[in-house]
């Protein structure tokens, strides 16, 4: 066979084996009865605004997609971000504007189960916005091997009210080149 027949040949080949290779990939994520290994919790993202002094309540979605119980635990912590690179910090709550109604549950294989939270937002709050995050962590085994999975939902809270801003010049000088 002549070069000008074998190699168009040659790349049909090529392009019919990456499509084979993909159609177990593409029909698993079109199957609705296909299901995650791991933890869900739904909202991923709640937006709450408030005033100062008042409080309101919610509800998270804890789903179990494996096909074990599991023993899951509710945590909560502030969220933040630093510098420009925008780092993710999750530090431990240094205030108890939000409680969760249970803090450990157990679901069966497949099932799901809801979890409240109450925000009380003092009445000295300041305005503008904290961020928090929920956590659902459990522990799976392996033989020897211990892992620890998690599913996050992040809560952006905003204090209602007139913000203060404010800004200080450090410096007046301007530097000259010669």
């Amino acid at each position: 066979m002549s070069k000008k027949v074998c190699r168009p040949i040659s790349l049909l080949g090529l392009a019919l084996a990456i499509v084979i290779s993909l159609a177990p990939a593409a029909q698993a994520l079109n199957d609705p009865h296909a299901s995650p290994n791991g933890i869900g919790i739904s909202p991923v993202t709640s937006y709450v605004s408030d005033n100062a002094g008042s409080h309101k309540s919610g509800t998270l979605y804890i789903d179990n997609d494996t096909k074990n119980a599991l023993n899951i635990v509710m945590s909560i912590k502030l969220f933040t971000v630093s510098d420009y690179s925008y780092n993710y910090n999750f530090e431990s709550l240094n205030n108890n504007w939000i409680n969760l109604s249970k803090t450990q549950i157990d679901l069966g294989a497949g099932q799901q189960q809801s979890v409240g939270y109450v925000i009380n937002v003092p009445k000295n709050a300041p305005p503008g916005g904290s961020y928090y995050t929920f956590f659902a962590s459990t522990t799976i085994k392996s033989g020897s091997l211990k892992t620890t999975i998690q599913a996050a939902s992040t809560l952006y809270l905003t204090v209602n009210g007139k913000l203060t801003k404010t800004s200080m010049l450090e410096s007046s000088s301007i530097s000259t080149f010669m």
